[in-house]
């Protein structure tokens, strides 16, 4: 671990909670704008010496005014990422060209969260286009990312659909206190670049 990192207020905070064992919670979904995030997480339970590991997850959706054949190509090219991904966190994709999605396919990247500087590195583990694909972390900030993305035709119009699972350091209270609400910022600005890009309209509808 870099020794900047170490001695980062953040990284002490984290450090601090991974001690703190999991909590269920029972109560409805938590809901904000196009999001949809469950409080209430699975565990996944490591061998009996083990603190059972919080797995979180987050649902975030929009409507886009464009058939499916219009809007799969555009995610299909990795580097437009950049486009979706807030100026804050200063994301870059490190892989050279060419940069081909197929399963298998191992892309890093660079990123800045809360001034910390992070290194990703992401797997397609799932290519199914135009309707799916599947993105899992190998290297970065989380314990478990597991990313699937999904898309839908109707009416000549294409549903963008996003489904999150994730686990990290600290459990439930760094998710309630950091995480959960960085993650919110990142799919709301996601949803409104999408908008831009392919020209919403104003009956363009969301999933809450």
């Amino acid at each position: 671990m870099p020794h900047a990192w170490r001695e980062h207020p953040v990284a002490l905070l984290v450090q601090a909670l991974a001690n703190v064992g999991p909590v269920r919670r029972k109560g409805p979904n938590m809901k904000t704008g196009g999001d949809r995030s469950c409080a209430c997480s699975h565990q996944i339970f490591r061998p009996a010496n083990a603190i059972p590991m919080k797995v979180f997850s987050l649902h975030s959706s929009v409507w886009l005014p464009q058939p499916l054949r219009k809007v799969f190509p555009f995610f299909s090219e990795a580097r437009n990422l950049e486009e979706l991904t807030p100026r804050w966190l200063s994301f870059e994709v490190l892989t050279p060209e060419p940069l081909g999605m197929a399963e298998g396919v191992k892309i890093d990247y660079r990123l800045r969260l809360r001034g910390l500087p992070i290194r990703w590195q992401s797997e397609i583990t799932k290519w199914d286009p135009p309707g799916l694909f599947v993105d899992e972390q190998r290297r970065g900030p989380y314990r478990i990312w597991i990313h699937e993305h999904r898309f839908r035709e109707e009416g000549g119009k294409t549903l963008a659909e996003d489904f999150v699972s994730y686990a990290l350091p600290g459990g439930w209270l760094a998710d309630r206190l950091v995480v959960r609400r960085d993650l919110r910022k990142i799919f709301e600005y996601r949803r409104e670049r999408l908008r831009k890009i392919f020209a919403s309209v104003p009956d363009t509808r969301e999933s809450t």
